[in-house]
């Protein structure tokens, strides 16, 4: 459990007309028992005590009502997949002797999140929905609401200022306080479908990286011993564990294929930036893009990224030289996940900025685009003439360009479906790794 406590403060507010008519309201109540004890009328004193006894009583219990109340928001995940849930809990606690009587609160669940059974409203302009909470706390009484979130697209999203209000026993005052940092975020990475069928061509035969077709034993690989087989070269004996064991053994070795991929992921989906953006294009490349890497890392690629969009987050890296490692296939996701519709610089130029770092020699280049701009293409065309193997995949609109000496897939039949609910009812769209036709390797899912 992720758990963001956050410190509380007073919400500013300038005086509006309700405070005005309860502080005239109070001034009429000392007033009403000046003139009963002045004309001798005890009824009239005495009614105007009670109510202001029950006035001041109101107005210092509505201030000190929100004293010493904690507010917390704890996630179960921090990092998930687009259709998968996480429980958010939200925890209310009185610290203090005086109970509440009562208490809402409203916290902000930013738009591509979803609490299915919560309370909720949309606020167009804060771009989400508010859940609203409303209870009543006794004295050193603690209250857990937990909900269901589904995460609707992939995205970086962090939970929005919760505002929290309460009052008095009679509902004459309230009271009103807001966190002063915003709440827990999540990263969603997008879907990634199955590709049993794809491929990706490699320039050479041998590399640094393991391969499930057993083609060349690579000697920097050590994977075990086993028992002398005739036909078995007399180098590969271990001389030292055969006179531990009274019995010939030889070394066994993990084979080795070319093993880099980089992935090229172009943002751009329109000819001219002032046309904007077309998100189904985009989507539909973000996609191709997760799925690709998925399938490199289950084929023993070592993966790397090069994409040109703006990220939405200043801690996401569009760059990410090919790695091995749990960890790689997460944080190329995580920069998936934060792909906006605004570049800076075209792919080509970050491919010849970042090749001397993040493209290694004979890698294979997949690149991903809804448009295929002359530039770009040149620029594919020498690297393939310079030893890397390049693929192209079209998730543009209308139909696939056929640049000359270049290799292109038509992905749209692939990825052509974007829609929330359109993907999660693909068969094996929903990489859980639990018994459906496709998993994601190992350490993938948690970030």
């Amino acid at each position: 459990m992720l758990m963001f406590p956050n410190v509380l403060k007073y919400s500013r507010r300038d005086p509006d007309a309700a405070h005005i008519v309860q502080d005239l309201f109070v001034l009429l109540l000392v007033a009403v028992v000046i003139v009963g004890a002045v004309t001798h009328q005890p009824i009239v004193a005495a009614m105007g005590a009670l109510a202001l006894v029950v006035t001041v009583i109101g107005r210092l219990w509505s201030r000190l009502s929100l004293e010493e109340v904690s507010h917390r928001r704890e996630i179960t995940q921090s990092h998930i997949f687009a259709g998968d849930e996480i429980e958010l809990t939200i925890t209310l606690e009185n610290r203090k002797p005086l109970p509440v009587p009562w208490i809402r609160v409203r916290d902000f669940i930013p738009d591509g999140l979803e609490i299915p059974e919560a309370d909720t409203s949309y606020q167009q302009a804060l771009g989400g929905s508010e859940v609203t909470v409303t209870t009543s706390l006794g004295r050193y009484e603690r209250v857990r609401n937990r909900y269901r979130v589904l995460a609707r697209k992939r995205g970086y999203y962090r939970f929005g200022v919760a505002k929290l209000e309460s009052g008095d026993l009679f509902g004459l005052y309230q009271s009103r306080r807001e966190y002063t940092e915003t709440g827990p975020s999540i990263v969603v990475y997008p879907l990634a479908l199955p590709l049993p069928d794809l491929y990706l061509p490699a320039a050479r035969p041998v590399g640094d990286a393991r391969t499930h077709v057993r083609l060349w034993a690579d000697i920097n690989r050590p994977s075990g011993l086993r028992e002398y087989r005739p036909g078995d070269p007399m180098k590969s004996v271990d001389w030292k564990a055969s006179a531990r064991l009274q019995q010939i053994f030889v070394r066994t070795y993990d084979p080795s294929v070319s093993q880099y991929a980089v992935i090229l992921l172009d943002a751009t989906t329109t000819e001219h930036p002032w046309d904007g953006y077309v998100s189904d294009v985009l989507e539909r490349t973000v996609t191709g893009a997760a799925s690709v890497a998925v399938r490199a890392v289950d084929l023993g690629y070592r993966i790397g990224l090069i994409a040109n969009g703006v990220p939405t987050s200043e801690d996401a890296r569009m760059v990410i030289p090919p790695a091995a490692g749990q960890g790689q296939l997460p944080e190329i996701l995580k920069a998936l996940a934060m792909v906006r519709p605004m570049t800076i610089r075209t792919i080509e130029e970050m491919i010849f900025g970042e090749a001397a770092r993040s493209v290694p020699f004979g890698s294979t280049l997949v690149y991903i685009s809804g448009i295929f701009k002359p530039g770009t293409i040149h620029a594919l065309t020498q690297l393939q003439s310079r030893g890397h193997p390049v693929l192209l995949m079209w998730a543009g609109q209308g139909e696939a360009p056929n640049p000359d000496g270049l290799n292109v897939i038509d992905a749209r039949e692939m990825f052509g479906e974007t829609s929330d609910d359109a993907m999660f009812k693909r068969p094996g769209a929903r990489p859980d790794g639990k018994g459906g036709p496709f998993a994601y390797p190992e350490g993938a899912q948690n970030g």
